[in-house]
């Protein structure tokens, strides 16, 4: 309940700030995407997409510390492929099997579908993470069950 009560509170925030955020920049870009379990990837766009929609992820966490993501933004007027690519800091506690974990990576916006075909952009994305791990009469379970997250990014966009 303390987790679902701090992300609400930091989406609250996030909200506040990106619908505050008028620039001169017509490229400018942000995003905010909501992760928790049982859920859908709800993601929030403000900028030249003013859109809600959903996001499906494929997402490999390599055992250097480096990740690779592809994940697909679904809004109304057509899908967004985003491309990240970066770090990760991942803590577990082997008592509770609870962790926490931040993601910081460059990203690219590869193209997209509908009224964004042809899309193009880049930026910084930050992600916070926490997860629930299975205790096992060894430990903590090597992937974990559930999964909470904020990822704030911000950028470029440019539509055709």
């Amino acid at each position: 309940m303390r987790v679902f009560a701090a992300l609400t509170v930091v989406v609250v925030v996030m909200l506040a700030a990106l619908g505050g955020s008028a620039t001169a920049d017509p490229t400018n870009q942000h995003w905010l995407v909501v992760t928790q379990p049982g859920e859908p990837t709800r993601v929030l766009a403000r900028g030249v997409i003013d859109a809600e929609g959903i996001v499906t992820d494929v997402l490999t966490l390599n055992p250097d510390g480096t990740f690779d993501n592809l994940a697909t933004q679904h809004f109304p007027d057509g899908d967004l492929f985003y491309h990240g690519a970066g770090t990760y800091e991942i803590d577990v506690n082997q008592s509770s099997c609870h962790g926490i974990g931040d993601v910081v990576g460059p990203f690219d916006i590869t193209g997209g579908t509908g009224a964004y075909a042809g899309a193009s952009g880049n930026g910084v994305a930050l992600i916070h993470l926490r997860f629930v791990f299975e205790q096992t009469p060894t430990g903590c379970s090597l992937r974990p069950t559930k999964v909470s997250a904020i990822a704030h990014a911000k950028g470029t966009l440019e539509l055709p």
